[in-house]
């Protein structure tokens, strides 16, 4: 009987010790989002070095934090800790209208979100390789100009530049100030060579109503954007052939377009559609490079930027502003040009297309027809539009008339330009084509659109998939020998 107890009192002491350990096992297992980011880089990433530098520990809340190796630059100054949540919507947070933008070149990216704060924003953007969890140095903030909105009662807008970005470099970025921080994401740049890759994608025009009502605009839109990221692995910008939203004074349309936490690790380029115009909302939501206005007192929204990406020149016109084609948007392309003489590739990006294979869009082809006489002298080699809600490639043109038929999937030292029209990315809406005489194809698929275009200092292929089965719908390359 006494051994008998004995060995009770052993197995119930046994059993008390192993409960206590399985509960500080639980206690310990908790949700890493830093550390989950981390993972989801290793898995974008497949080089030993980038897996590496994806490694990263949560250290407990009390322990001191370890030192960094000395060869890893981890930053000075103050250290900033930020809540340890990673890729969640941002307005879960109590930030709005998150949105990462191209910058004057491939080495800047420019940033805008909204704060209820009306003290300075900045943000905080670090290398992946030197995070220690959800810490950031002050030696990597860079501080945001902050002005009321006038578009959204009781917040702030915040915009800021980020300079100086390597290539091919994995980033941990934050945005807010000590009042709020945003979620941590991921940026990836992509190499700084003179051989790219960048998407492109017409007419998002979220929140515009469709005849179908069950179908989920932003959801569509959420499934091009991941595809993109999940095809172009090495991704550089998406750009946007314009009417971004179906409102253009809705801040709701704004959300549908830009709550999608994959945008915000791809920068975005987008051109102003007829949608887009008017009021601050567009000049507000977006941070663009280069931002040329027509006269001080004009409406914020009639501007044309640039920027250089690896020696290729992008030249995005606003096709709104029919007035002023001679005296405003053919001075910011001969400008623009001057600045870069040696641009291997000038590409013109405006949302009305000059070549129109829609019924009701003829008198808007017509208006921007005015534009092609300084793109060609400026030496503009693609021109990308939207706006007619289907897909078209034309012949290669010089003037309004045919230069050289363009039958098969290339062409070889072009004389003259030819131009893409990109169709819905949102598959809210597609019109019917009646044709037209200057394209090679003219056609509503049906589906959402996407293109990925490949640059080389030799060639620039544009592949257009549907985003909803990634097949192939068109294929073209310009070659220069």
């Amino acid at each position: 009987m006494k051994r008998i107890g004995l060995t009770a009192i052993l197995l119930c002491f046994l059993l008390t010790f192993m409960v206590g350990c399985s509960q500080k096992a639980d206690d310990v297992n908790i949700e890493q989002p830093v550390e989950q980011a981390k993972e989801q880089t290793t898995e974008e990433n497949t080089s030993v070095e980038e897996q590496a530098e994806a490694t990263v520990q949560k250290p407990a809340a009390e322990a001191e934090v370890p030192a960094a190796e000395e060869t890893l630059a981890v930053g000075s100054g103050e250290i900033i800790t930020v809540p340890a949540v990673a890729n969640e919507v941002v307005e879960k947070t109590g930030l709005k209208y998150l949105s990462v933008e191209v910058g004057k070149t491939e080495a800047e990216r420019n940033f805008v979100w909204y704060s209820k704060s009306a003290s300075d924003g900045m943000v905080l953007m670090q290398e992946a390789s030197t995070m220690e969890s959800n810490l950031f140095y002050t030696s990597n903030s860079t501080a945001a100009k902050t002005k009321e909105s006038k578009t959204e009662e009781g917040y702030y807008v915040n915009k800021a530049t980020v300079s100086n970005l390597k290539p091919s470099t994995t980033y941990y970025y934050v945005v807010g100030n000590s009042e709020g921080w945003s979620p941590i994401y991921t940026y990836k740049t992509s190499s700084f060579d003179t051989s790219f890759s960048f998407a492109a994608v017409g007419d998002p025009e979220m929140g515009i109503g469709t005849d179908d009502e069950g179908l989920d605009q932003m959801g569509i839109f959420d499934n091009t954007i991941n595809k993109i990221k999940e095809q172009i692995q090495d991704v550089a910008f998406l750009l946007s052939t314009g009417d971004q939203v179906g409102i253009n004074d809705s801040n709701d349309d704004y959300a549908s377009l830009l709550n999608h936490v994959g945008l915000y690790s791809l920068a975005f380029a987008p051109t102003i559609g007829n949608h887009d115009v008017g009021g601050s909302h567009f000049k507000e939501h977006f941070n663009l490079p280069n931002f040329n206005k027509i006269e001080p007192d004009a409406d914020v929204t009639n501007d044309d930027y640039y920027f250089s990406y690896n020696g290729v020149l992008f030249l995005m016109i606003n096709s709104n502003n029919g007035s002023d084609y001679d005296d405003y948007h053919k001075k910011f392309v001969e400008e623009a040009s001057a600045q870069y003489p040696d641009a291997t590739w000038k590409v013109a990006v405006f949302h009305f297309p000059p070549f129109s294979a829609v019924e009701k869009n003829q008198n808007d082809a017509a208006s921007v027809q005015e534009l092609i006489p300084f793109l060609e002298e400026a030496g503009v080699d693609v021109v990308l539009n939207g706006h007619d809600q289907l897909f078209s490639r034309t012949h290669v043109m010089k003037g309004t008339s045919i230069s050289q038929k363009t039958d098969g999937s290339s062409v070889t030292n072009p004389d003259g330009i030819v131009y893409f029209t990109l169709s819905s990315s949102s598959g809210n809406l597609f019109h019917e084509s009646i044709g037209n005489p200057n394209a090679v194809k003219t056609e509503a698929s049906g589906h959402p659109q996407a293109s990925r275009i490949d640059v080389t200092p030799t060639s620039f292929k544009v592949t257009t998939y549907n985003t909803d089965t990634w097949e192939v719908y068109d294929e073209f390359s310009i070659i220069k020998e």
